[in-house]
């Protein structure tokens, strides 16, 4: 089994390219856990054990996997983690696509996904804090225990790698710019012929509005879903996976000199990727 990594720090657009690549490879989306299952995520068949120390391992439930064993081609599967030695299937590593996206989106996405899955409880004294403590890790606290890394580590270990796999990598803002030219280089990438009509439906097809309504049906209908967060028969409470989806976010509405702690944390590490 040969495997092209989807990878990304958390909230970066991971969700948005599968479900572009979905659309253009396997056609329409009937409910949002479709794209789980076709194009599936590391980290449901997998867990970290003694993150950060020398006997850190990522250990695989293969019975569990092996159904995605035989597929034809490669499989494509998402990535948040840290690209390392430990990572699962690494030998069966065929290439990769990164996304990286401005770490300040970053941090307010992941603040509203703390919302959804209940680990945040959302009032403004809350909202700075976890925002200062984000800044100050460069990234989720709780995504380093999980492997994950800070957000700088997780795309420098990414693009380290770019002498050893095939590879596409992507700021997100710039998939939002074109994104029809490019889902054609992901395609390119993974040695599939180009048909730009299909390339065009797929992107009609994973537009933010689109997406969008499918994730409020599924609110709606209290049916859950894997990927937009939503437990099963949970009540609206006005949050949304797809938040907004905007880049170039300020940190001000949060607090008052986030935006001076940012520059003083990230500095010129974000602006090594043009942020």
């Amino acid at each position: 089994m040969k495997v092209f990594w989807i990878s990304s720090y958390p909230k970066s657009g991971n969700t948005w390219v599968r479900f572009l690549l979905y659309h253009y490879l396997y056609g329409e989306i009937e409910k949002s856990d479709d794209v789980g299952e076709r194009i599936p995520g590391i980290h449901q068949y997998s867990a970290v054990s003694g993150f950060g120390t020398p006997g850190e391992t990522i250990n695989m439930n293969l019975d569990r996997f092996r159904r995605f064993a035989n597929v034809e081609g490669p499989l494509l599967c998402k990535s948040h983690y840290m690209l390392t030695p430990h990572h699962p299937l690494l030998k069966n590593t065929a290439g990769f696509i990164y996304i990286l996206r401005n770490p300040r989106d970053v941090l307010l996405s992941n603040l509203n996904y703390a919302k959804i899955v209940g680990t945040h409880k959302g009032t403004s004294d809350s909202d700075r804090v976890y925002a200062e403590e984000s800044v100050r890790n460069l990234g989720d606290s709780r995504w380093l225990t999980l492997g994950m890394g800070t957000w700088l580590d997780n795309v420098l270990s990414w693009l380290s790698a770019a002498r050893a796999f095939p590879h596409a990598i992507f700021r997100y803002e710039d998939i939002k710019k074109d994104p029809e030219a490019a889902l054609s280089r992901m395609v390119s990438l993974l040695g599939l012929e180009v048909d730009q009509a299909a390339v065009r439906k797929a992107v009609e097809r994973s537009s933010f509005e689109q997406m969008r309504r499918l994730e409020d049906k599924e609110r709606s209908s209290k049916s859950g879903s894997q990927t937009f967060g939503i437990g099963q028969g949970q009540a609206d409470d006005g949050l949304r996976f797809l938040s907004q989806g905007k880049s170039g976010q300020s940190l001000t509405g949060v607090g008052a000199e986030l935006e001076r702690a940012f520059d003083a944390r990230f500095g010129e590490l974000a602006s090594l990727f043009g942020y």
